[in-house]
């Protein structure tokens, strides 16, 4: 199958960022292809959608090998010494760790499986719903504390850093990649365990 015919799953489930596509491109120019993809029957990518899109930009070819369900493939890189072997092993955990979950699209995904395969994916019920914390409070001394979350909030996503950039100006604060959580208008510190601020 030629590497024009290989699609990207339009239903991923996982949410790449700027350091995501930036680890993924050095490690490709530092080590090279190193890890495989899987794809389906169509040809659309179900495991590695970052590594096949920055695959792609670096021109690197592809080659399909027809797997089997009792046969595992490995990938053997002869040409490494051990401490490129020990950076890949880094780097090709760390990418993954760069990457988010749509939460959204998980459960749409999740909700379509049967049974048998949603237990086999190693997701449940705390993954998608919040791990419910209230036992951990029993016994504890109660104590007055103002209410001090938000009235709403809202999810947004960016194509990229430059619609982010464009956004923090828009309401005049600083958010870089990494940010999860701001208030607007700015606030400041509030008083929450840990004296967490939310930006």
């Amino acid at each position: 199958m030629a590497k024009n015919k290989l699609k990207l799953d339009p239903k991923n489930a996982r949410q790449r960022t700027d350091r995501n596509r930036e680890t993924i491109a050095k490690s490709l120019s530092e080590f090279g292809a190193a890890r495989s993809i899987v794809i389906d029957k169509d040809g659309v990518v179900r495991a590695g959608n970052g590594t096949f899109e920055e695959a792609e930009k670096a021109g690197l070819k592809v080659r399909v090998i027809k797997g089997k369900p009792d046969e595992l493939i490995a990938v053997q890189r002869d040409d490494w010494d051990e401490s490129q072997a020990t950076a890949y092993a880094l780097v090709d955990n760390r990418s993954s760790e760069l990457a988010e979950w749509d939460f959204d699209q998980l459960k749409e995904s999740i909700g379509n499986l049967s049974e048998r395969l949603q237990q086999a994916i190693g997701f449940d019920r705390e993954d998608l719903e919040g791990v419910d914390v209230s036992s951990l409070w029993e016994g504890m001394p109660e104590y007055d504390q103002d209410d001090e979350r938000s009235w709403t909030s809202l999810k947004i996503h960016f194509a990229c850093n430059e619609d982010l950039q464009a956004f923090a100006q828009l309401i005049g604060q600083v958010l870089k990649e990494d940010t999860r959580f701001i208030w607007y208008p700015k606030v400041d510190p509030i008083k929450t365990i840990g004296q967490r601020r939310y930006e």
